[in-house]
This record gives structure tokens, sequence and C-alpha cells, in this order.
């Protein structure tokens, strides 16, 4: 079989564990983004066993497995087949999973909440914490007043122009909810 010609780096991921935070690099081929099973699992106690030909990968945590399948976009977790977004690929020792399936795999492995978030390209494992922002807007007359409210300290960037002001939360993650008057004109 000839050999796989792999895309582009794409963008890097971040993993936000209990243990801390880790950026993974991606692999992109067609309109899938892949990463290496192995640097995602690293530290979380999941044992990797290739198959001796290469067909595929099992991985074992705590009694449970999952088996990926050489370019196949199905995976055995717990004895369940599950649908991938894309297929599998194992080459040259590495194998390398659609990041936007990783919760379907991870989760039942670990048995820890997993989650994908594509917008800000964050992977959350297990319980983090994120830090909360509460904005509250005030209306009175022609001013409005912002109060920006964090469960803990967080940096951030003031930008003022003619007629906007935006502040900016230098964070992989974070939970905002709005309270107060729903404002419009770039508010």
């Amino acid at each position: 079989m000839p050999p796989l010609l792999l895309g582009a780096s794409g963008e890097k991921v971040v993993l936000l564990s209990e243990g801390g935070r880790r950026e993974l690099a991606t692999t992109v081929r067609g309109a899938a983004e892949l990463v290496p099973i192995a640097q995602v699992v690293t530290g979380m106690g999941v044992m990797l066993t290739p198959d001796p030909r290469g067909l595929s990968l099992t991985l074992t945590a705590q009694g449970r497995e999952v088996v990926l399948y050489d370019r196949k976009s199905l995976a055995s977790v717990g004895g369940d087949l599950r649908l991938l977004s894309a297929p599998v690929v194992g080459e040259e020792g590495r194998w390398l999973v659609p990041v936007d399936s990783l919760p379907r795999l991870l989760q039942p492995l670990l048995g820890k909440r997993i989650e994908w978030r594509p917008a800000t390209r964050v992977l959350v494992v297990g319980d983090v914490a994120p830090p909360r922002i509460e904005v509250t807007t005030i209306a009175a007359g022609d001013s409005v007043r912002v109060v920006l409210q964090a469960s803990e300290s967080v940096p951030f960037r003031v930008n003022q122009e003619e007629k906007r002001v935006t502040v900016s939360i230098v964070r992989d993650l974070v939970e905002v909810r709005h309270t107060g008057e729903r404002l419009t004109g770039g508010i």
C-alpha cells in the first residue's frame, strides 16, 4: 500500500485539563484536522498497544478499551462501534485521530467529561473550571455603564476607539454571562 501524503500542519489545538495546559500540533488532510493520539493521552494513564500488522491501535485505561482502525472512520468503544468524522491514520508509528471525534473516544475511555470547542480550538479534559465573566450593562440617558466581574483575576486589555470600547480577555477559555439591558449600536 503506498504511503499517505499528509497535508500541511494546521493551527494548534489547546488541551486544558486538571494537569494544566498543552498545545498540540495538528495535521490537515482534506477537511479533516487530525492530532496524534499519543500526544493527546500523555499523562492520562492510557496504554497504547498497536496491532503487530499495523492495522489497529488499542487504547486501554481503567479496564476500558477503545480500538482505532487504520484508514477507517469507525472505532470500537467498549465493544460498540462509533462513527468518526474522518478516518484514523496510522503511519510511521503515529496514529492520527480527528480532533472533533476525541470526545466520542476519550470520554468513555477515561470516564471524564471531554469537550471540543472548535470556535476557540480548545479540548477540555475533565473538570476544568474556566473563569466566569459577568457583564452588566446599565443605560442612563446618553451614557452606558458596563461592568465586568470575574470569578478570578484575569489579564485583560482595553482598546478605545472613537465610538467603541473593546475589552479583550487573554485566556484560552472563559464563560461569559450578560445581565442587564440588551444594548444595540455596537455595544
